[in-house]
């Protein structure tokens, strides 16, 4: 490829979510669609979705089907797709289930993996990393203070975690510490405990974050 690569970054979808007792499965699916022809009018190489792409744990077959139909349409037209998993997200089923059925057609990630162990992605030489939500019992195990020492704890290990990779783009689903929620994100995830100290994000060329449901301006 003898051009910078088009990418397209999603996030939240919600597949499976009900608002008062309706399914919005149907319209999210039309939101897709529309991203899928957005993908094909510009030329898209690259869509990455960052977590919460089903809403629940034991998502339906019609929810779990629809994000199979839109990876399996970004394939068709050639485009190449990188998922994560969030908190929303059945993570061991992303790994059991979709990760095999979309073996060859997209990257899928529902647990933590370091670089050496598949975290680590290469596309058009540049380096992915596939970091979905990680619960803070996995990266602070070890301590028994709470509050700010605590919240520290997990900002530094996650900035450690994500420098690791050494990743031109990085994609991760939490928030960053001053940012604001849009709505309908789960209030325990959004705690200071899992903000993450914009001092503490790598130096990577782009960070694909999801998680917030509204649109961040970054402080100069």
């Amino acid at each position: 490829m003898n051009r910078p690569i088009r990418i397209l970054h999603t996030a939240d979808w919600h597949l499976g979510k009900e608002l008062k007792g309706k399914d919005r499965t149907p319209e999210i699916v039309q939101a897709l669609e529309a991203i899928a022809e957005l993908a094909v009018e510009r030329g898209v190489d690259l869509v990455l979705a960052t977590g919460d792409l089903l809403d629940h744990p034991q998502p339906s077959s019609a929810a779990e089907g629809a994000l199979v139909d839109f990876v399996l349409r970004l394939h068709k037209e050639g485009i190449a797709c990188f998922l994560i998993a969030g908190n929303h997200d059945p993570g061991e089923r992303f790994e059991r289930v979709c990760r095999p059925l979309l073996e060859g057609k997209a990257e899928v990630r529902g647990r933590l993996a370091l670089a050496d162990e598949g975290g680590l992605v290469e596309f058009h030489g540049l380096r992915f990393a596939l970091v979905p939500f990680v619960l803070e019992r996995r990266l602070v195990k070890t301590l028994e203070d709470k509050g700010e020492e605590r919240r520290a704890a997990y900002g530094e290990r996650m900035g450690r975690l994500l420098a690791h990779f050494g990743a031109d783009v990085v994609l991760g689903h939490f928030p960053v510490a001053g940012s604001r929620p849009g709505g309908g994100e789960f209030a325990l995830y959004l705690a200071d405990t899992y903000a993450v100290p914009p001092g503490m994000l790598p130096s990577a060329r782009y960070i694909a974050l999801g998680h917030l449901h509204r649109m961040q301006e970054v402080a100069p």
